[in-house]
């Protein structure tokens, strides 16, 4: 019994290890899409705001993205 156990321990270690790379894809794959579509939007903008987050990586997605939403939203309107 005591075998069992542990071989049930050790089969969702592997897997919970694939999910977390799946979720660091998808997350990479995430950020890559929404610069995309704003381009065609505002090219100058993402150009200028693409030039800034390149430096600060980590800081791109969460930076460009809050102020851009009500920027996008006020110009279209």
């Amino acid at each position: 019994e005591r075998k069992g156990m542990a071989s049930g321990l050790g089969s969702p270690s592997p897997c919970s290890a694939g999910s977390e790379e799946e979720d660091m894809d998808a997350l990479l794959n995430n950020s890559l899409p929404p610069p995309h579509p704003e381009n065609e939007e505002d090219p100058e903008e993402d150009l200028s705001e693409a030039e800034t987050p390149k430096l600060k990586k980590k800081k791109k997605p969460k930076k460009p993205r809050d102020p851009k939403i009500p920027k996008s939203k006020r110009q279209k309107k």
